[in-house]
């Protein structure tokens, strides 16, 4: 007899995207009028998951199955009613007193990151610090160590992949003999640990210490890829939102707050997000 399940599915609330209401423009941008009037369903993803759930619960007795939404209590209630026309149900409300502000996304000006370069002749590599205004990729140049006087007139000398990672204070620990490199002795041309002389295998960049973060302020976020890349993320996410609550009245911009891995019946690996937090972008024209 197969064992009972307690089966969790998060889910965020949305408007019911079947009713219909006079588009108008709002502070944030595009919007519906009279939206918070509109009655709250589950997001497709989080009713096809509550579905299966369902039906994986009814397979195997005993089961239950409980469902964890963020939103305000009253379109939660009014969610939960239309629930309990096909199955029992019971509410657990928890009250969670959040504050709403805004998040500012950063680059790395404030880290003194540096671009790492290496030659595809002699597999040197190459400092230079970072310029946040260059392209997302930066022109490649002469070797100065293969090539210094440009004889050859080859551009061999290329950025690696910029993402940031994060060199732990004490040093970055090498991957051969375990030693921690401090930060003065990690960059060199050899890009090798300067104990045991095994290549550090670096293929991103840049390495930057984690207490430099402290530079930032606490709604200041950076992300992981360059100052140009991020800023073309962020413009196709908001020009995508955009067109979507303009195009059917939908907001599909969501934060989301944790993943959970996982694993299927067959071994296939997914990450699946815990709970979604709807959001606004406002692009900063000055940028």
């Amino acid at each position: 007899m197969a064992k009972p399940l307690n089966i969790v599915v998060c889910g965020s609330l949305v408007p019911d995207p079947l009713q219909t209401l006079e588009p108008v423009q709002t502070p944030q941008g595009p919007g519906l009028k009279n939206e918070q009037m509109l009655p709250s369903v589950l997001d497709p993803w989080a009713a096809c998951a509550l579905y299966e759930a369902a039906a994986l619960a009814k397979s195997r007795p005993g089961s239950k199955v409980t469902l964890v939404a963020l939103g305000p209590k009253a379109k939660l209630q009014q969610l939960m009613m239309t629930v309990a026309q096909k199955v029992p149900l019971e509410l657990v409300a928890v009250q969670i007193i959040a504050k709403s502000g805004s998040l500012r996304l950063s680059g790395w000006d404030k880290l003194d990151a540096h671009t790492i370069l290496k030659c595809r002749e002699c597999g040197a590599y190459y400092l230079k610090p970072y310029k946040p205004h260059d392209r997302k990729t930066q022109y490649a140049e002469p070797c100065p160590i293969c090539d210094a006087d440009n004889r050859y007139g080859r551009k061999s000398l290329v950025p690696i992949k910029e993402n940031l990672q994060i060199l732990p204070d004490e040093g970055y620990p090498c991957p051969h003999c375990g030693e921690k490199i401090p930060e003065e002795l990690f960059y060199n041309d050899a890009m090798a640990c300067p104990f045991c002389g095994e290549s550090l295998g670096i293929k991103t960049y840049p390495f930057v210490k984690k207490s430099k973060f402290a530079l930032y302020e606490e709604n200041e976020v950076v992300a992981h890829v360059g100052n140009a890349e991020a800023n073309e993320r962020i413009k196709t996410l908001a020009n995508k939102a955009h067109s979507m609550e303009r195009n059917f009245g939908l907001h599909v911009l969501y934060l989301a707050v944790g993943f959970l891995k996982w694993k299927d019946v067959n071994g296939m690996s997914y990450e699946s997000p815990i709970l979604l937090v709807p959001v606004n972008i406002a692009l900063d024209r000055k940028t």
